[in-house]
C-alpha cells in the first residue's frame, strides 16, 4: 500500500486486507511524522474522504486493498467525520427585469448535446416577436 503527501508518493509497511483501521492510522502516523488523528485521509478515484472513526474496522470494509494509494493531508483529522458545510440561503434582490417593468420568462431546455443551440434559438425566436 502507498500513501501520497506533500513530499511525494511513498510505500507503507505491508498491511494485510484484514488489518484494522487503527493499524493503518498508526502506520501513516509513523511514516509521515504527524500525530495520529491530525491528518485527513482520502482514497479511490476521485479521492473520497475515509471514515476512520471505527479503529476496529478492517481495511477491506473501507474498500482498501493491496496496491491502493491513500492521500494524506495535514488537517483537522480523519478520525472524526467532518461536519457538513452550512448552507446559507441566497439573499433575494429585485430582478432587473421587474425594476424596468419587464417580464422574465424561464423555459426548460433539454440537456442533450445541442442544448446550447436550442437555447440560442429560443432567445432568437423570442426576439423576433
Amino acid at each position: 500500500m502507498r500513501y501520497r503527501d506533500a513530499k511525494g508518493v511513498h510505500r507503507l509497511p505491508p498491511l494485510l486486507e484484514d488489518a484494522t483501521v487503527g493499524a493503518l492510522v498508526q502506520a501513516l502516523a509513523e511514516a509521515t511524522g504527524l500525530p495520529a488523528g491530525s491528518f485527513n485521509c482520502k482514497a479511490g478515484f476521485p479521492p473520497a474522504s475515509l471514515n476512520l472513526a471505527d479503529g476496529n474496522a478492517t481495511l477491506r470494509s473501507l474498500g482498501l486493498k493491496n496496491g491502493d494509494t491513500v492521500v494524506v493531508e495535514p488537517g483537522a483529522g480523519c478520525l472524526a467525520q467532518p461536519p457538513p458545510p452550512a448552507v446559507a440561503p441566497a439573499p433575494t434582490a429585485p430582478s432587473p427585469a421587474s425594476a424596468l417593468g419587464g417580464v422574465v420568462l424561464r423555459r426548460a431546455i433539454a440537456d442533450d448535446n445541442s442544448c446550447l443551440f436550442n437555447a440560442v434559438g429560443c432567445v432568437q425566436a423570442a426576439a423576433r416577436l
